[in-house]
């Protein structure tokens, strides 16, 4: 199955999700970027569960955001997600948020592989080719 990259997860936001000043919360954005990298794995055929299952833990060791514009109570947004760098024992992932063709946010988080007991792990086989599926090298300007 040919996988689109950057890979688009679309979601409309809550009202919970918003501040006083009716835009989406600052912290809100990271949890945008996890629900659409979740679904980025469950569509290369690897849910995160099963990973878990598995002995492999991705913890989130690094992220950035960068706001372009507000968003607001029932926007449909589309998060644009890729594997923007793969290491022997870390990846990092990109994002951009669009609502239509207006950019919301672009950023970036970066996850190590650990096993439960927290040791470090290579990424190789199945996971490395996971990944490698969703590697995507074009410049979106995430910084």
């Amino acid at each position: 199955m040919d996988l689109p990259l950057p890979f688009p997860y679309t979601l409309e936001v809550r009202y919970q999700e918003t501040d006083q000043m009716g835009f989406v919360h600052h912290s809100v954005y990271l949890v945008y970027f996890e629900a659409a990298r979740v679904a980025l794995l469950r569509a290369m055929g690897k849910p995160y569960r099963q990973l878990e299952q598995e002995g492999v833990l991705l913890p989130l060791v690094e992220s950035h955001v960068r706001y372009r514009q507000p968003a607001y109570f029932e926007d449909q947004l589309t998060v644009w997600t890729w594997v923007a760098e793969l290491r022997l024992s870390s990846f990092r992932m990109g994002y951009r948020i669009t609502r239509g063709d207006v950019l919301i946010a672009t950023g970036w988080t970066r996850h190590a592989a650990l096993s439960p007991e927290g040791r470090v792990l290579r990424i190789r086989g199945e996971l490395r080719s996971l990944l490698e599926r969703g590697v995507w090298n074009e410049d979106l300007d995430t910084g």
